[in-house]
């Protein structure tokens, strides 16, 4: 008799990766390898059950936590809310990115700019929610600007839906004078590829350079080299500024 353990992964990009209820059956010698005295009970008949389950992170509440109008470097304080309400009860893995957009339209396009993001290190249950806020500083020719909240804006997650990452409620900026152009750093000053040896989806990844954490969040001056998902990518504009400002430091609750 021997006794043998192994692990099973339900990849995203498998069909096992599918929401729903799944057997699992035992076969030995399923080639057909040895010759034995019986060949018809090689088969475990009593299954494993196991239900595959996905996430959904859906931002709830997006705000201003100080004045909206400013003057060319100033900052606006902002807090968001970002649930997992997936239906299944999937965990959401860490790292995920919540990314905010600038955009002179108060409807969210692809002539949206990345703005600045923020990184989140701890896992998600399912019907659970987490509170961040951060501080963006903003040099801008005067007018007026949109802020957009996208969760998960470099798709790290494989959720039960990719289409309600947005909250579509912009938060309306006023810049009074102002420098005529945002200062950040160029989108090809990238860090270093992070490390991921599991080579899953949503397995953890250490920043190799260039974040600072506080808590269990960061924020970073540049993208990632995890790309954009298709709807997403079009929001940035190749060979220019990613309108990236100074380092900003996450809070969260």
């Amino acid at each position: 008799m021997r006794s043998t353990s192994g692990n099973l992964y339900f990849g995203a990009a498998s069909s096992s990766g599918r929401l729903g209820t799944y057997y699992l059956f035992l076969q030995t010698d399923p080639y057909n390898q040895v010759t034995e005295e019986n060949e018809t009970n090689n088969l475990f008949a009593t299954p494993i059950q196991v239900m595959v389950r996905k996430p959904d992170l859906v931002p709830t509440a997006f705000s201003a936590t100080t004045a909206t109008t400013v003057d060319a470097g100033q900052q606006v304080g902002l807090q968001w809310t970002v649930a997992n309400q997936a239906v299944s009860g999937g965990t959401a893995f860490q790292p995920w990115y919540d990314g905010i957009y600038l955009s002179t339209k108060n409807v969210f396009d692809a002539s949206a700019t990345l703005l600045t993001y923020f990184l989140y290190t701890s896992n998600l249950a399912g019907g659970a929610n987490y509170t961040a806020s951060g501080n963006a500083s903003l040099s801008l020719a005067p007018g007026t600007y949109y802020l957009f909240l996208v969760t998960d804006a470099f798709n790290n997650v494989t959720e039960e839906n990719e289409t309600n990452n947005l909250f579509a409620t912009p938060i309306q900026v006023t810049v009074l004078t102002g420098s005529g152009s945002v200062v950040g750093r160029s989108s090809s000053e990238r860090p270093r590829p992070h490390s991921n040896p599991s080579g899953q989806r949503g397995a953890a990844r250490t920043p190799a350079a260039g974040p600072t954490a506080e808590g269990d969040a960061a924020a970073h001056l540049y993208p990632p080299t995890t790309p954009l998902p298709r709807h997403r990518r079009q929001a940035r504009v190749p060979g220019k500024s990613t309108g990236l400002v100074a380092p900003l430091r996450l809070r969260h609750s």
